[in-house]
Parts: structure tokens; C-alpha cells; sequence
């Protein structure tokens, strides 16, 4: 149940981290340098956060 959970989140952030990105910033070579950079380390964030220990 919780690693539904934690894609659930992730797939939810990525989702309108990309939608709010798109409004204010242009899709050009800026968007790969900035864009996927912190995508994936809110999304390593997110695994931490979901993981057992």
C-alpha cells in the first residue's frame, strides 16, 4: 500500500510540477537544463520519504 502511495505522490508531482513549469517558463534548452534536474531530485526526495528503514 505505501509504494502505491509513493507513486501516486511522484506521478501527482510530476504532473503539476510540469504543468506550473510550462506556464511560466518556455519550452527551450533551458527547459532540460533546469526542468529534469529538479524533477529528479524531488523525486529521489519523495523515494526517501516512502522508504522503510
Amino acid at each position: 500500500m505505501k509504494s502505491i502511495m509513493k507513486y501516486a505522490v511522484m506521478i501527482l508531482f510530476i504532473s503539476v510540477f510540469f504543468y506550473y513549469y510550462n506556464m511560466f517558463v518556455p519550452k527551450n534548452f533551458l527547459y532540460i537544463i533546469i526542468a529534469f534536474p529538479i524533477c529528479f531530485f524531488a523525486i529521489s526526495i519523495i523515494d526517501k520519504l516512502f522508504t522503510n528503514k
